[in-house]
């Protein structure tokens, strides 16, 4: 068989390539993700070993996980940016760790998570002090709003389902 002539595209026609750790026991937020991206956005997925429980000790478990997740995507694709999509996961690890385990698996421009998230935008709206709505139990919630706190947004008023079951978190009803 006479192979034929080809060329290999770089970007597979896509504006930006973005990658996304999720927790192993998520259900909603790559269907979230894929979404809100708008069609040129090439999205992929990797997944880390998380508990069945949410504890800080189960939290911190996936700090030696996060490199390993990392080097699951595809190594072809040039990433502008990984995100680790776990708030309380990173209130535990810390923001620059999970960013040192993420570029120990691949190679990307940026690395995102929730926290760095949440205190760029307070910082962006010049806001000091919000509301927190958590799912977790109070030794979990409580890592996310002294994190926060440190970095100089209050959480005075705080609500919480009191919920260690990750399966239950992520079908708490909107309402």
């Amino acid at each position: 068989m006479e192979p034929l002539h080809f060329t290999a595209s770089q970007n597979l026609n896509q504006r930006a390539t973005m990658g996304l750790i999720v927790l192993q026991e998520d259900e909603t937020i790559e269907l979230d993700f894929r979404r809100l991206l708008p069609d040129d956005i090439a999205l992929h997925v990797s997944r880390v070993a998380s508990g069945q429980q949410v504890t800080p000790q189960s939290l911190e478990s996936m700090r030696e996980n996060l490199a390993a997740s990392a080097s699951l995507f595809p190594a072809a694709a040039e990433f502008d940016c990984v995100g680790y999509a776990c708030t309380s996961g990173t209130s535990v690890i810390g923001t620059n760790d999970v960013e040192l385990r993420i570029n120990a698996g691949c190679s990307t421009r940026h690395v995102s998570n929730p926290v760095s998230g949440i205190i760029a935008a307070c910082a962006h709206l010049g806001i000091t002090r919000i509301a927190l709505l958590t799912p977790y139990i109070p030794d979990v919630s409580n890592k996310l709003r002294d994190v926060l706190d440190q970095a100089g947004i209050a959480s005075p008023s705080v609500g919480s389902f009191n919920q260690a079951d990750e399966a239950i978190v992520a079908r708490i009803d909107e309402a």
